[in-house]
């Protein structure tokens, strides 16, 4: 939880110094969806998380700011708790209709609490990148309703296995509120 700590302290301090006082803009936000897990965690794997996020615009149209994850999982031998965070970055194009499309980017490190039979209680270190794209749609200035997709990879360091990877595909509905 300690690089968890310091991933967040860094990027405020890269969030505070990169935008300019007088053009800062928030972007507060969160939202749930539905993960499908592959790789080492088989095919017909679902999780559910909830993945609040800040950040500030460094320009008209790109944010910058953290992600945060939680996830809980349970199945018939195995409890999954994942807790991470991390940078993200997301660029808005041309405003299409109501809103604006969205490309997506964030990395995350982290956690992954495990309770197996005969392996007891553990945790292993956890990095993971994510790309995935979306649509906002604008209520008003300040508010947004967002829907997007997208792919995960995971690298998972074991203490009994080594370093191993999985991959998700994901769906995310959540809302954007925007303080100028």
């Amino acid at each position: 939880m300690n690089r968890l700590a310091i991933v967040f302290v860094i990027t405020l301090v890269v969030l505070i110094a990169v935008a300019p006082a007088q053009a800062r803009v928030w972007e507060l936000g969160g939202g749930g969806g539905i993960e499908r897990r592959g790789g080492m965690w088989g095919a017909d794997t679902y999780s559910y998380p909830f993945r609040p996020h800040v950040a500030t615009f460094v320009t008209p149209h790109l944010t910058i700011g953290l992600n945060l994850q939680y996830n809980s999982e349970e199945t018939e031998n195995t409890s999954l708790l994942e807790l991470h965070g991390g940078p993200r970055a997301t660029y808005y194009f041309r405003k299409a209709g109501p809103g604006y499309p969205f490309a997506e980017g964030v990395i995350t490190f982290g956690m992954l609490f495990k309770e197996a039979p005969g392996r007891g209680d553990y945790s292993d270190g956890q990095f993971m990148i994510e790309a995935g794209g979306g649509y906002m749609y604008l209520i008003n200035q300040y508010l947004g309703l967002y829907g997007k997709a997208y792919f995960q990879q995971h690298f998972y360091d074991d203490y009994v296995l080594g370093w191993k990877n999985g991959n998700k595909l994901g769906v995310q509905v959540g809302v954007r509120l925007f303080i100028y």
